[in-house]
């Protein structure tokens, strides 16, 4: 593959034509006469590449590696007499990112040393299979969820977390999320996801299932792709922003479970995943504001979480509304959730994210009222009495509680705001 990448430099080092071509191959393989096996495999790649190919020299290098004329051409081409060698360039892109076109130029952007950028990215795969836990990238921990089943955190250490912030920073906050979608955007919250869907005949909200881990180093790298980045550069981002999970952890996971983490993917507890993920999702973001364009309803979502809620005209194609939704995702890459998802009419429990939104977006009314109940038991009884388990910080928590409700609703918040001053610290 080397020897490709060199070879593909020199086909694009120059006019994209035949004639061309064939005379950079002759300066770089020796000037040996051009024979019909040479024009025949540049053919083949102006067939393959109409364009030239400048920010993907790795997808041409591919390419010639499988054609049969290769082997003969390597073998003709080992007196090289001249080392052409393309500039890397931007590709085409919509959004607007900060131009890198080399490896070193992104160790420079991000402030890191070529060489701590490459240990970090590890490309190889070194980490994954490191026997010494400390020579390894991540901390990964599985923690029970209430199904029963575990959540996998594979949280990047201080050196590699401080680079994907400044990869976060400098490069994915440039990059706008769409516009339906809520979670982990600067100046969007849980609440402005909820409201829109409040009073509504129909909600259907559907969980996407491993929303993080389901979303491979391909994807990642079609999104770096998308921003106009040239192979190497992107393909460290990718490196440096996707983990596999190294193998005495799969153990203790289903098998369905092991083949998605063993490949590289996001990894719930890096910065860069949620934006990252977002941008991943546009693409089911578009399809889904189309369907709730199309059916007058409105479309968010909220990390993994999709909702699309309208009037009564959608009550009666409900299951096949949700049927819809689902089969968008699968075909976008995502698995739905069927434990998770819910069907919601006007005569039931409307809720998104936490908040009820039958009428309103509120705190549901059971948690208000265990809210007011802990109130007045420290009122009565004292603080102490009701930190059962043991905060640290037992007011500060209390009265994050208070605020919340407040965000949400101010007018819920009068009475708890009230016990909460009569509260003796």
């Amino acid at each position: 593959m080397p020897m490709a990448r060199l070879v593909a430099s020199a086909l694009l080092a120059g006019p994209w034509n035949l004639r061309a071509m064939l005379e950079r191959l002759g300066t770089f393989l020796g000037s040996s006469a051009m024979s019909p096996k040479r024009r025949t495999l540049v053919r083949a790649m102006l067939a393959a590449f109409p364009a030239p190919p400048r920010h993907a020299r790795d997808s041409l290098a591919h390419a010639l590696t499988e054609r049969a004329e290769w082997s003969g051409l390597l073998r003709a081409g080992m007196r090289m007499r001249r080392l052409l060698v393309d500039k890397p360039r931007m590709g085409p892109s919509e959004v607007r990112v900060s131009p890198i076109t080399t490896v070193g130029g992104l160790a420079d952007f991000l402030g890191a040393a070529v060489t701590d950028l490459e240990k970090l990215a590890d490309r190889r795969g070194l980490s994954r299979y490191a026997k010494n836990e400390r020579a390894r990238h991540h901390d990964v921990r599985l923690v029970p969820k209430k199904d029963g089943t575990l959540r996998v955190l594979e949280i990047p250490k201080q050196r590699l977390r401080g680079l994907q912030r400044r990869v976060l920073d400098r490069i994915l906050s440039t990059v706008p999320a769409h516009p339906a979608a809520y979670g982990f955007v600067r100046g969007r919250s849980v609440i402005d996801y909820a409201r829109p869907h409040a009073g509504q005949a129909l909600v259907i909200r559907v969980d996407l299932r491993d929303f993080f881990s389901s979303i491979g180093a391909a994807r990642v790298g079609a999104t770096f792709r998308a921003m106009g980045y040239p192979d190497e550069v992107r393909r460290t981002l990718t490196a440096l922003t996707t983990v596999a999970t190294p193998e005495p952890y799969l153990a203790k996971l289903p098998w369905a479970r092991r083949a998605v983490l063993r490949a590289a993917h996001l990894a719930q507890g890096a910065p860069t995943s949620p934006a990252l993920a977002n941008l991943v999702a546009y693409g089911l973001d578009v399809r889904l504001s189309a369907l709730a364009t199309k059916l007058g309803a409105t479309y968010g979502r909220y990390a993994d979480d999709l909702v699309l809620s309208g009037g009564v005209h959608l009550v009666p194609r409900r299951e096949a509304l949700l049927a819809t939704i689902v089969a968008i995702a699968r075909d976008s890459g995502f698995e739905a959730s069927e434990k998770k998802s819910r069907v919601r009419r006007a005569g039931e429990q409307q809720k998104l994210a936490g908040l009820v939104v039958n009428v309103h977006a509120a705190v549901p009314r059971a948690e208000r009222d265990r809210l007011e109940a802990i109130l007045n038991n420290c009122v009565k009884h004292g603080p102490a009495s009701q930190n059962r388990d043991s905060r640290p910080d037992f007011r500060a928590w209390l009265a994050g509680k208070v605020a919340w409700v407040e965000q949400v609703r101010p007018q819920h918040a009068v009475h708890l705001r009230e016990l909460f001053a009569r509260v003796v610290w």
